[in-house]
């Protein structure tokens, strides 16, 4: 018979621990109400964690780089094995340090606090079994009843108007967008950009859903976020990466739209557009789009950049999570943007029910997506047929389901007339935004080169 040796899932929920206490300010002092070095299983991960306790107990913040001196400082006194161990992990987080700005703290703090509740009810059951096997009921009801329950406050109920650090969070939480964009559509959009948010574009077919979802995607690993892009069903991986590269460069592959074009371009006063000529470029190489790449991720500084692709109606919502965890448990990837291009293809939970259940259960799992990793999703969705000949989309304009809008904190429409096509020009309009004062029929209008790559030029 063949035995499977399992992955210790605690040990990467302490490296996530220690993580966000090495170099972390927000997240050590979140935790220090339930840190409990008694529940840390692996000595090693219990003696790092320690020195930053006491750290942060003398600074007031995360050791940061100055965990390398504390380290070098007891290195002489650790047993060989242990000390191999945390030399390991310190060399492992050479990138944590550039990433501690965008942690996705939230997330690391749920993870941990779920980790120190798990490991100290274990422990009370452990000794309270012990006790009943030894015939010792009084002990045992002892220990159930002097159990204190380990979490923040805030998770384990309590009055907000007490916490003044809890309503500060709020507010820094409220009021940073993880990316921004430029503009007037900045202006309207990146208020919704921030985490446990969940934006939707609607448009007819082939309005550009997949080129914003992608400028959306590239603007925040730009800015720095680990960014995972799921491609469902709409373009093959070789198609998906052409696109992404093509939005990176400026520039197609193709040489039909490589050639010479009127482009719009801001006017004196920014309230409109002229037009100008686009002179011609060759085409974009592999070996240029290789080159380009590597600026990218030179740019993101530490961050990832992870890509899935797959068939229409293969993939559920449970299907991306599993994706997300594994992605998380071997490569230490943790979003703080999720994109999937796009919703409606994605395969439903229970086939057996009515289609247009299946779909209202697909955007309320995406929206606790948001809310479970504490990121940012996007996606998008088909208007109805009733979109085709409208100047400016509604409310009306849903398909399949309208509690698709009741999931969202926000539902951008794509508008465009033929001649605004011609024009190289696009209206969006908010069409619901949960926090906010909105008006469908209000619009910024937006000025882009799709020849090259180009979805947002500039907007009035």
């Amino acid at each position: 018979m063949i035995k499977i040796k399992r992955q210790n899932v605690d040990g990467g929920a302490e490296r996530k621990l220690l993580i966000g206490m090495i170099v972390s300010d927000k997240f050590i002092k979140q935790a220090m109400p339930f840190y409990d070095p008694d529940l840390i299983e692996q000595k090693y991960a219990r003696t790092v964690a320690e020195w930053c306790a006491h750290y942060y107990q003398r600074y007031e913040k995360a050791p940061g780089l100055h965990i390398k001196d504390i380290f070098d400082s007891h290195a002489d006194k650790m047993e060989p094995t242990e000390r191999d161990l945390v030399s390991d992990l310190l060399e492992s987080l050479s990138t944590e340090y550039e990433r501690a700005d965008q942690m996705n703290t939230p997330y690391l703090l749920d993870q941990a606090e779920a980790y120190f509740k798990t490991r100290s009810l274990n422990q009370l059951f452990s000794e309270s079994k012990g006790l009943l096997l030894e015939g010792d009921v009084a002990g045992a009801e002892a220990e159930l009843s002097n159990y204190k329950r380990v979490g923040r406050s805030s998770s384990l109920g309590s009055n907000p108007f007490k916490d003044p650090d809890g309503i500060m969070r709020a507010f820094e939480q409220a009021e940073k967008p993880l990316f921004a964009l430029p503009g007037k559509l900045g202006y309207m959009l990146n208020e919704e950009f921030g985490r446990d948010k969940f934006l939707a574009f609607m448009g007819p077919e082939k309005r550009g859903k997949t080129w914003w979802l992608n400028e959306l995607a590239i603007r925040a690993a730009k800015a720095r976020c680990n960014v995972a892009l799921f491609g469902i069903g709409d373009m093959s991986l070789e198609q998906t990466i052409i696109r992404l590269v093509i939005q990176l460069a400026g520039r197609s592959n193709r040489e039909r739209y490589c050639g010479a074009h009127e482009c719009p371009f801001p006017n004196a006063d920014g309230t409109g557009s002229d037009y100008r000529t686009v002179p011609a470029v060759k085409p974009l190489t592999w070996r240029e789009a290789w080159r380009i790449g590597q600026r990218f991720l030179g740019r993101m500084k530490g961050k990832d950049f992870k890509l899935s692709v797959h068939p229409s109606d293969q993939l559920t919502v449970t299907g991306l999570k599993v994706i997300l965890d594994n992605w998380e448990t071997f490569d230490n990837f943790i979003p703080d943007v999720v994109i999937i291009d796009y919703a409606d293809n994605l395969a439903p939970e229970n086939r057996r029910e009515e289609f247009r259940h299946q779909q209202n259960q697909i955007w309320k799992l995406l929206r606790g997506l948001s809310q479970e990793r504490h990121c940012f999703v996007a996606t998008a969705t088909q208007a109805n047929a009733g979109s085709y000949d409208q100047t400016t989309l509604t409310m009306k304009h849903f398909s399949e389901d309208k509690r698709k809008y009741a999931h969202v904190t926000a539902m951008v429409g794509l508008n465009q007339t033929h001649e605004e096509k011609r024009a190289r020009l696009m209206r969006l309009n908010m069409l619901v935004q949960r926090e906010g004062e909105f008006y469908a029929e209000d619009s910024v209008t937006v000025a882009h080169d799709l020849w090259r790559g180009r979805p947002l030029l500039f907007s009035f």
